[in-house]
């Protein structure tokens, strides 16, 4: 969406997806994007945004299992979080964009869940 006014991601983080608060399936990832500026900063906080996220077509038996979207008030952004299993691909690949009454707000967040990343999931 080059040159057009749209909401960028700020942060990602990844951690693991059968833990307190990152949910409760094993061998899950649950994936944070935040989201803000650009038609985002606009928005009341009660906004109906919603998401669209969906997996590279190589990556075949990864799973999106959920994903949601919420206002964070205290860092005035919105958060995509997504829980995802990644199969047995070596590098599932996972999209989301955030979009009010179906039309885009935000770039499109794309992001490779590697095997580094995910060994690293367990050192933590």
């Amino acid at each position: 969406m080059a040159g057009q006014n749209t909401g960028r991601v700020v942060k990602t983080f990844v951690g693991d997806g059968n833990r307190t608060g990152g949910g409760a399936v094993e061998n899950a990832y649950r994936i944070i994007v935040d989201f803000a500026h650009g038609p985002l900063d606009t928005l009341r906080p009660d906004a109906a945004v919603t998401s669209s996220v969906s997996k590279d077509s190589n990556s075949d038996d990864a799973e999106i299992i959920e994903h949601f979207v919420e206002y964070v008030e205290a860092d005035k952004n919105w958060r995509l979080s997504i829980l995802v299993r990644t199969g047995t691909g070596d590098n599932p690949v996972f999209r989301g964009q955030l979009l009010l009454d179906e039309k885009p707000l935000t770039e499109v967040w794309t992001y490779s869940l590697s095997e580094a990343v995910r060994i690293g999931k367990t050192g933590s």
